[in-house]
């Protein structure tokens, strides 16, 4: 088998648990997460889906797109099994971001039924994902909790009695 070279002229990190040396990466986040995954004692190897293609068929307006997870996560459990994560980092949620999740985790649910070993997807906002970090989180299986427990709104919608509205109805943004 011939293999082709790869240069990376981006970002990278540390691939201690990872196919790769260098472990290519577009964002500090994908590298921060990077470097969580390499010390992270539950996580037996993760890839990083750079130059793999491999990818999740969902739709867009009837249209087929191709949502590509950023890493391949192996970890192994409580038990001593071994889950696969499709692991998304996140720092700019745009408007197709749930229509990916979804697909994600249906692609996951019906790999599992297949039984073609247990699949889960990983969704990981910057904001949450360095918020677990700060607070010391080691473990995959921890800072799926962490990511979990903050699952506040970002928005929150008043309604029409709230006191900020009427406090703020004949304000206007004229200087």
């Amino acid at each position: 088998t011939s293999f082709r070279r790869k240069t990376w002229t981006g970002i990278t990190a540390e691939g201690k648990k990872c196919h790769l040396s260098r472990v290519p990466c577009h964002t500090p986040l994908e590298a921060s997460f990077a470097a969580f995954l390499d010390s992270a004692p539950d996580v037996v190897r993760y890839m990083k889906n750079e130059f793999f293609g491999f990818s999740v068929t969902y739709y867009e307006n009837n249209r087929p797109r191709q949502y590509y997870p950023d890493f391949i996560v192996v970890v192994k459990g409580a038990g001593g099994g071994e889950t696969w994560w499709l692991a998304e980092t996140k720092g700019e949620i745009r408007p197709n971001t749930p229509v990916k999740r979804e697909a994600a985790n249906l692609w996951c649910e019906r790999m599992t039924a297949a039984r073609r070993g247990t699949w889960r997807h990983l969704f990981a906002p910057q904001r949450r994902f360095e918020k677990a970090i700060a607070a010391n989180v080691k473990t995959f299986a921890d800072l799926i909790g962490a990511l979990a427990a903050g699952t506040e709104p970002q928005l929150k919608l008043l309604g029409l009695d709230d006191p900020r509205i009427a406090r703020e109805k004949f304000k206007t943004l004229l200087p």
